[in-house]
């Protein structure tokens, strides 16, 4: 008797920390892109935080990504 395989599990939610938006800034990054103050760290395009990565910068807030997902942050909002 063959023991029956074990069901796959759901690939889990990334566990996000606790980021804080402030302010962005189009151009000015430390490459001169654009970059964003997030939980009181300037972050540029492509650099990461906490495991988070920055997607894009726009007018009223930040594309972030972890582990493939991806969320919006809006200015003067946390993630949690």
């Amino acid at each position: 008797i063959l023991p029956e395989p074990a069901a796959a599990e759901e690939p889990k939610p990334a566990e996000w920390p606790n980021l804080s938006l402030t302010g962005v800034v189009q151009k000015g990054g430390r490459d001169g892109s654009a970059a964003a103050m997030i939980s009181g760290e300037l972050v540029s395009v492509n650099e990461t935080i906490q495991g988070v990565r920055l997607l894009t910068v726009e007018s009223s807030g930040v594309w972030l990504e972890m582990n493939g997902e991806q969320k919006f942050l809006t200015i003067g909002r946390s993630l949690k």
